[in-house]
């Protein structure tokens, strides 16, 4: 239920100009950062020009006439590339800033590690010798390290060990530790901080207090704590800006509360307080999530009345919302995407082209991808390696392996050269029809281009083995992502599991699930599924009840297959097991479970077609009679002689 009480106490709706009296930097007074999460500018990953590892000259002659390989056992790959020293921690500092002491450096490393006891070994070596005017620096760095840590009551004795040596205890230190806090994932503690601190005499909460805390509660994910502190801070008449409110807004949004984000939004503005793009943003995202186009489309329209221009990051939010409403009003991709790009006014840059052929690129929409990126082009923006990677997609997701080629020879025309993405991309396309030598091919080239497959290439590799029925090369492209330290997901191992299970191999099947559990994975329906079927086509019921049991005990509810196999089991085994077949039937239509066409062909052969009619009519199950293409008179006949 949205709340109907105002966002800012009445005094302060009075002007706009004293509510922002506070923000006004004076001499000595404390100015507040704007989150960067809520930041209103910035640009998307899409924006930025592509800089790939470039593959060796002559790759594209050895992409357009490698020759296809009938094996798809796995090669010896090179061994992975060690990693670049470039993003190592450290190598993003400025050169400019050059603490009084070196050490300084290293009492940072164990404050933000929340290393406390290293921390305060180096605060112990370096409190004698701190130069004036920086002791607040200095003791603000090590009560970092506590709030990192979480070790409230050794932050709240730093603070009072603080006030005893004279050093001043101000709202940015409060502001930081807020953060710090938030940061740490320990946000539910942050009232308990808070409250420890108010006894503090030269602790005086402002608005960056009170904005820090709203936004440390809003990240965490307790937008409700952080509307309860802008209750606080009305009542200390204090007024927020547009970064605590949107912090708020983005909150509400995040956790699917749509209504109180539209709230927030409407007392922000009855407040005074001028939302910006980002904050509307996550308004029509919560609306558009829920699946309500009709408030989407609302809020995108008060949007454009306030004349906002989202940066190229709300803009990609914006797009992909659009992407989102488009399946719940039915209207094609590009009218949607036309209403932000055009009917808006915006620049029609390669984010907003890339991110509406991406929509496309998710439904596997390969003529709409294609007609975008035609448009884009005529329209004047040069694509890059993103706006590829995304037609190629669309064209995997359908396994158009020839169309996906037609485009890779495109994009090397224009002088760009494939990345990790094209080759994975192009290795699921083969998945997808079920081409494990050409998979295998991709994957092979991609490690030619001295690139390094991930965990998704190579999972693509194993389905496509198994999907083809060779189950010994994927075992083997499984057992090199263990060699190569890629941890396979459950995703590679069902597909082994599966392999096995339609080469009439439960046994296997069985043992590879139990390894798969061994390794900490949490097999999903499908995984028990598989074994299901394998032992229902031998007649192994014992062994199908026993896995349906493990199934339970793993909190994994069977689905329409898994009761269609259990059934099989009943069907195939010698003799019938008509009694269990009837007692699993009644039970999966008291878990709500609805029987599909295979399921009552499946009974039918378990209990005979007179019965299964009978059962299906007394237990109001419709179909049971139209279960099955063969004429009447012939399945009664059927029945008969199952009956015997």
């Amino acid at each position: 239920q949205v709340s109907s009480r105002p966002i800012l106490p009445a005094p302060l709706l009075q002007s706009a100009s004293s509510m922002m009296m506070w923000h006004r930097p004076a001499a000595g007074a404390l100015t507040r950062c704007r989150p960067r999460a809520l930041s209103d500018s910035g640009s998307g990953d899409l924006g930025r020009p592509f800089v790939g590892r470039g593959a060796p000259s002559g790759q594209r002659a050895m992409l357009s006439t490698a020759s296809s390989s009938s094996s798809s056992a796995p090669p010896q790959p090179p061994s992975r590339p060690p990693p670049s020293s470039a993003g190592e921690p450290g190598g993003h500092r400025r050169a400019s800033r050059r603490p009084w002491d070196p050490r300084m450096d290293q009492l940072n490393a164990a404050a933000e590690a929340g290393d406390v006891r290293g921390a305060r070994a180096v605060f112990g070596e370096m409190r004698s010798a701190v130069p004036p005017g920086l002791e607040v620096m200095l003791w603000n760095t090590l009560l970092k390290a506590h709030a990192i840590a979480g070790d409230l009551p050794g932050a709240r004795a730093h603070v009072e060990e603080m006030e005893r040596s004279g050093v001043r205890v101000g709202a940015r230190t409060l502001g930081k530790l807020v953060k710090a806090v938030a940061r740490s994932g320990r946000a539910d503690q942050v009232e308990d901080w808070l409250e420890g601190l108010r006894s503090v005499p030269s602790l005086v909460a402002d608005a960056v207090f009170y904005g820090s805390v709203i936004d440390a509660f809003a990240k965490a994910g307790q937008p409700e704590k952080a509307h309860a502190w802008l209750g606080k801070m009305r009542e200390a008449q204090l007024a927020p800006d547009a970064i605590a409110l949107g912090a708020l807004i983005d909150g509400y949004a995040r956790q699917g509360d749509a209504s109180q984000a539209s709230a927030c939004l409407e007392g922000m503005a009855e407040a005074g307080v001028a939302p910006n793009a980002v904050a509307y943003t996550s308004v029509v995202n919560a609306w558009s999530r829920r699946g309500d186009t009709e408030q989407a489309r609302k809020w995108m329209a008060r949007m454009d009345e306030a004349r906002l221009q989202p940066s190229d990051l709300s803009f990609t939010e914006a797009a992909q919302s659009c992407a989102r409403l488009e399946g719940a009003s039915g209207s094609p991709a590009q009218l949607t995407g036309r209403r932000v790009v055009e009917g808006r006014g915006l620049a029609r840059g390669v984010v907003s082209w890339t991110v509406l052929i991406g929509s496309c690129a998710k439904r596997g929409d390969v003529h709409e991808a294609k007609r975008l990126f035609d448009e884009m082009v005529a329209d004047g923006v040069l694509p890059n390696i993103v706006t590829y990677n995304a037609v190629l997609d669309a064209c995997a997701k359908q396994g158009d392996d020839e169309e996906a080629r037609r485009w890779l020879d495109r994009m090397l025309s224009s002088g760009l050269q494939p990345d990790a993405i094209t080759y994975t991309t192009m290795i699921k396309c083969c998945a997808k029809r079920g081409d494990a030598a050409g998979a295998v091919r991709w994957l092979t080239q991609m490690m030619a281009a001295d690139l390094t497959p991930d965990a998704i290439a190579y999972t693509s590799v194993i389905h496509s083995c198994a999907k083809k029925g060779n189950v010994v090369d994927a075992v083997q492209w499984l057992d090199r992502m263990e060699q190569l330290q890629l941890r396979a997901d459950a995703v590679a191992h069902t597909a082994v599991i599966n392999g096995f299970a339609k080469r009439g191999e439960p046994a296997e099947a069985s043992a590879r699930l139990a390894a798969m559990l061994g390794l900490g994975l949490r097999p999903g329906v499908v995984s028990f599924s598989a074994v299901l079927k394998a032992y229902a086509r031998v007649g192994d019921l014992p062994a199908a009840e026993e896995l349906f049991a493990q199934m339970a005990a793993s909190q994994v509810e069977p689905n329409v297959v898994s009761w269609t196999s259990l059934l099989e089991a009943c069907a195939k085994s010698l003799p019938r097991r008509r009694r269990e077949a009837e007692f699993y039937f009644r039970e999966l239509l008291v878990r709500g479970v609805k029987p599909d066409k295979i399921l009552i062909r499946t009974l039918m052969r378990a209990l005979g077609y007179v019965r299964c009619v009978e059962l299906c009519q007394e237990l109001g199950v419709v179909g049971a009679e139209g279960g099955s293409d063969v004429p009447a008179d012939a399945r009664l006949n059927e029945g008969r002689a199952l009956d015997v």
